[in-house]
């Protein structure tokens, strides 16, 4: 899949990912480190309400900071090749949080915190211009854009006995 998702950008076809985890192929492939910051949702004893995260020039025309009012998934990228890839966002540390890799004729848009683009976040007063900014990355003449909760619908459905969040809406063959 790695290889395919490459060569796909290779030909000057823009991809935008976003998670809080990345496989050990795509942190090798990309030459990554990827830590995660303690004081986040997931260890509630050191969970910190609120953090600013940016997002930087000279991605965007300058830096904005926005409010983060709850969870934080708290992945950063602290180890990127930086001939290949430039600093688009950062969390309240300034550790990076988004990336823009040159990929042959195309980019890899890769985001480390999914919870920015969540109703949650984008909701708040003025948060809503993030994820307008994000998506204002697409190329204009972008004919095709695929949504893919591969993981999300994969783990609702393979967790048998677990309750996952999403286990209702796919319980109905529309959203399965």
């Amino acid at each position: 899949e790695l290889e395919y998702l490459s060569s796909y950008i290779d030909q000057g076809n823009t991809v935008f990912i976003t998670s809080s985890t990345f496989g050990k192929d795509v942190i090798e492939f990309l030459n990554l480190k990827v830590d995660q910051n303690r004081n986040t949702f997931f260890e509630q004893s050191d969970y910190i309400d609120s953090v600013n995260v940016s997002l930087n020039k000279p991605v965007f025309a300058s830096d904005t900071t926005y409010l983060n009012f709850g969870y934080t998934s708290g992945t950063y990228f602290y180890k990127f090749d930086s001939t290949k890839a430039i600093i688009a966002g950062s969390n309240h540390e300034q550790l990076s949080n988004f990336l823009v890799f040159k990929i042959g004729k195309g980019k890899l848009y890769l985001h480390s915190d999914p919870f920015l683009l969540s109703n949650y976040f984008i909701l708040k007063d003025g948060n809503s211009d993030y994820l307008q900014k994000c998506l204002a990355l697409f190329p204009s003449n972008c004919k095709k854009i695929i949504w893919d909760e591969y993981y999300t619908k994969s783990q609702a459905k393979s967790d048998k006995g677990k309750k996952s969040p999403l286990r209702v809406l796919f319980s109905y063959p529309a959203f399965s």
